[in-house]
C-alpha cells in the first residue's frame, strides 16, 4: 500500500483548512501634508488667490506658497470652494502665478474633560 497520494491528498487538505476567508483591510492613514495645487490667479489689491487643487483643502487650512523649493508666503484657504478651484487670503508673501501650494500638518486639540470626579 503506498501512503504517498494519501500523504499528499492529507497535506492538501490541511493547507485548505488553515487558510482564512476573512481578511481585515488596514485603517487608512491620515493624510499628509502634502501639494495641493497651483496659483492660478493674483488679485494683490485684495490680498487674495484662486489656486487649481488637486486636492481640496479644509475651510481654515493654512497652506504655504513656493516657488521653486523655496517657500514664498502663507495662505488660508477661506472659500468659496468650488472643485477643482478654492479662494485662499494671503497672510504673508507676495504669491505669483504658478506657485506651488501645499498644505501643512494639521494638529488636532484633544477635547477638554472637566476635571469634576463627582
Amino acid at each position: 500500500m503506498r501512503l504517498e497520494p494519501a500523504l499528499g491528498l492529507a497535506l492538501a487538505l490541511f493547507t485548505l483548512g488553515c487558510t482564512s476567508p476573512v481578511t481585515t483591510a488596514p485603517a487608512p492613514a491620515p493624510a499628509a501634508p502634502g501639494f495641493v495645487g497651483r496659483v492660478v490667479r493674483v488679485n494683490a489689491a485684495q490680498r487674495f488667490v484662486i489656486v487649481q487643487c488637486e486636492r481640496l483643502p479644509s475651510e481654515g487650512d493654512t497652506l504655504t506658497l513656493y516657488r521653486g523649493k523655496e517657500p514664498a508666503g502663507r495662505l488660508r484657504a477661506t472659500g468659496p470652494f468650488r472643485p477643482p478651484y478654492v479662494a485662499a487670503d494671503v497672510l504673508e508673501g507676495a504669491p505669483e502665478r504658478g506657485d506651488a501650494v501645499r498644505a501643512e500638518a494639521r494638529i488636532t486639540a484633544e477635547p477638554e474633560t472637566s476635571g469634576s470626579n463627582l
